[in-house]
């Protein structure tokens, strides 16, 4: 397993080792809500997030951990500055947030990494309470 985090090569040969690989499932994804947040940043593919479930809360897409279902997003290169805005979009704002941007492991899908393997990029967790909240057993948003 690897890390992904620490740079990323572009096609123009540079290598920008600033920039943060991270797992978008909720109203960022392509076509969402906020994804104008995302403007800028590099759209790299899909993947899927095992050992996680996606419930509803009100509106709102959470995933928290879940040792039986799978989240399905993309994955995003965003730099330090997209970052900030996302976290506070997201709530992820400090260590006593609900919210919470840790590395997890995914399984890439569709990504244009040449290996199949899985590899740690970070996301946003949910780790509030969910009691009341709607499961959505096919993982996606």
């Amino acid at each position: 397993m690897r890390i992904v985090t620490t740079g990323i090569w572009w096609k123009s040969g540079c290598f920008r080792s600033s920039m943060h690989l991270l797992f978008i499932y909720n109203s960022l994804k392509t076509g969402a809500e906020a994804h104008g947040l995302l403007e800028g940043a590099f759209k790299v593919g899909w993947a899927a997030l095992p050992k996680h479930a996606l419930y509803i809360c009100g509106k709102t897409p959470v995933a928290t951990e879940n040792p039986i279902y799978t989240v399905y997003g993309e994955l995003w290169v965003v730099n330090p500055a997209q970052l900030v805005v996302v976290d506070q979009f997201v709530g992820a704002t400090d260590l006593f947030s609900e919210w919470i941007r840790t590395f997890v492991t995914v399984d890439p899908l569709n990504t244009i990494f040449r290996s199949r393997d899985s590899f740690m990029v970070e996301a946003y967790i949910f780790r509030g309470d969910i009691s009341g909240a709607q499961l959505r057993r096919s993982g996606v948003y």
